[in-house]
């Protein structure tokens, strides 16, 4: 259906605002040259965690480089490496958006996936075992909820509308999607954004998902630019790769650009 077609009552709701990380970098222009001039990403996965211990089993995939500063020392120097990596596509959809110019009331936040944070949850397990479990920081707790994420994009972004999250599995995305448009439609927000966060799995969820047969096995350890095979006969399953992105969708009054 057309813009023409469209009840002139009915609010339409428009990406205003797009942020992006890929193993080519982040922001769009990053993402951009990289697919017109592709080169071979696959690599060992070698952030601490993703190497099962006890066998030295390892995993084919693509991880992100260290994001830009985009949070203050004090709080990203406590925040993970999710939550930097949210921070940072947020900040170049917000600033796309020019979103400093909205009410902060009437900026709403959703955040697709859940357990997001898997092998943060591993590494302060270990690090804060046995006796020192009692020094277990506070952070922790809401990190199990996910929650830290909404906290932190609340905080810096001076959002102040509605923020939460929305799971459903590799479909997270495209919910929360549904769920901000429908936001704007109805006039409970004026934008709205949506945070496709990154997903940190550990060596025990990527193990799982190998036993499954949804992880890609080790066939081509020794060549990991040749994993990634989709729609060839010598597929074996998914190669998993770091990335986010973020969306600001707004009501389209017939002056959004």
């Amino acid at each position: 259906m057309g813009r023409d077609a469209i009840p002139p009552d009915v609010a339409v709701p428009v990406v205003t605002g797009i942020g992006v990380a890929t193993g080519f970098g982040y922001g769009k222009d990053a993402l951009r040259d990289g697919l017109f001039a592709p080169s071979n990403l696959f690599g060992t996965l070698e952030r601490p965690g993703r190497r099962v211990p006890e066998t030295g089993e390892t995993f084919i995939g693509i991880e992100l480089p260290e994001p830009p500063e985009v949070l203050p020392r004090r709080v990203a120097r406590t925040t993970g490496l999710t939550g930097r990596v949210v921070a940072a596509v947020l900040d170049e959809a917000w600033r796309e958006a020019g979103l400093d110019a909205l009410d902060p009331e009437r900026i709403g936040l959703i955040i697709g996936g859940s357990n997001l944070q898997a092998r943060e949850h591993l590494l302060t397990q270990q690090a804060y075992a046995g006796e020192r479990m009692a020094y277990l920081p506070p952070r922790y707790g809401h990190m199990a909820f996910d929650t830290d994420l909404c906290g932190l994009c609340a905080s810096a972004f001076t959002i102040r509308g509605f923020a939460h999250t929305v799971g459903g599995a590799s479909a997270s995305g495209a919910l929360a999607v549904l769920h901000a448009a429908e936001a704007v439609r109805a006039g409970r927000v004026d934008a709205c954004i949506v945070l496709g966060a990154m997903q940190d799995p550990s060596y025990v969820e990527l193990r799982a998902l190998r036993t499954l047969g949804a992880m890609g096995s080790d066939r081509y350890a020794a060549e990991p630019g040749r994993a990634c095979r989709p729609f060839d006969r010598g597929r074996d399953g998914f190669v998993f790769g770091e990335s986010a992105a973020a969306l600001v969708i707004r009501r389209d009054d017939g002056g959004t650009p």
